[in-house]
């Protein structure tokens, strides 16, 4: 009756205020006794109905949070399709909770899990524009390292503080969340997303600080980016994956950005991971501003050391050599 109590919820005030008189009690029964099943897929279905009010749909993530948390893995597994179709319709906020869930339910993911549980790859992530924002999501939970259910407001490279926030997990140890990352990287492997895409989650992972993922991330650079090849199998001459890398190389450069959503620049060792391809790019040497903001950072920079500084020398020569005559006027 839940998913059906929280669909009246509505602009009639006296129907909303005799619904929240319910849930009001429900909600009391709910967190004293934790082993009460809620209805998570139902609740799913309501809230991707378009027809569903905003405010239902509020109310209805807040015991699909609870209940999913208490699912079995098998049926978290079950439900992330579902969780994941039409995300893209969603504000920025209600997608990050969702993908959140996401996560959680693909901890275990393999395809013989899914052929376990009765799904395929088909069934998720059916629209381009849920892949895109599925896609962003993991490059920045790539990037997310700590707290792990703490108070501290440590802000990992690559983030800000709104991003820390949204990419906390109920449940997350260090353990799980390697666990997550690990999974992530084998679904979308396993999901067919284009290397194009994936190429800047595969640096990330590279430069974990564990050991297994940052393994994981070693061995998909190499298999399926080639980087180091004559030819790469991924086109570092593209625009839009050039200019992530730029973007996750420097942060936020906008000086009017709020504190809150001013994302840091990468470490120094995923900097020198970027580097290394900027150097394999003409396309990198020939974009201006960031090839000489770049230069600046890796030489000049109070938080570079020898090893950037070097890259950068290496990445200068690289645009003095590759850009052409028109950006090079703009250099001088």
């Amino acid at each position: 009756l839940l998913p059906a109590v929280i669909a009246e919820l509505d602009e009639n005030e006296v129907v909303s205020r005799k619904v929240i008189e319910i849930l009001s009690h429900v909600n009391k029964v709910v967190c004293s006794q934790e082993g009460i099943a809620i209805p998570t897929g139902s609740l799913v279905k309501l809230l991707h109905n378009e027809r569903t009010s905003l405010k239902a749909r509020s109310f209805a993530f807040v015991y699909i949070e609870k209940g999913f948390m208490r699912e079995e893995a098998d049926k978290q597994l079950l439900l992330v399709p579902e969780i994941l179709e039409g995300l893209s319709w969603f504000r920025s906020s209600d997608q990050h909770a969702q993908f959140r869930l996401a996560v959680v339910g693909l901890q275990n993911f393999s395809t013989s899990k899914l052929t376990q549980v009765g799904l395929s790859l088909e069934d998720f992530l059916k629209r381009e524009e849920d892949k895109h924002c599925f896609i962003d999501f993991v490059r920045k939970f790539m990037l997310y390292q700590k707290p792990y259910n703490t108070q501290n407001e440590n802000i990992s490279p690559g983030l800000s503080l709104d991003l820390m926030q949204s990419l906390r997990i109920q449940d997350e140890t260090y353990e799980n969340t390697v666990q997550r990352k690990l999974a992530l990287l084998n679904f979308l492997t396993e999901a067919g997303f284009s290397i194009d895409r994936s190429l800047d989650i595969f640096i990330i992972a590279a430069c974990d600080p564990n050991e297994a993922v940052s393994g994981k991330g070693d061995r998909l650079l190499r298999q399926k980016c080639a980087i180091q090849n004559v030819k790469p199998l991924v086109d570092l001459e593209s625009t839009e994956v050039i200019n992530k890398l730029y973007s996750l190389f420097h942060g936020s450069v906008e000086e009017n950005t709020p504190e809150n959503l001013r994302q840091t620049p990468a470490s120094l060792t995923l900097r020198l991971k970027i580097l290394s391809c900027f150097i394999r790019s003409v396309k990198a040497a020939n974009l201006f501003p960031w090839n000489v903001k770049t230069v600046f950072e890796c030489l000049f920079s109070p938080t570079s050391n020898q090893r950037m500084r070097l890259a950068g020398m290496e990445f200068t020569v690289w645009v003095l050599q590759h850009a052409s005559h028109e950006q090079l006027v703009l250099i001088g």
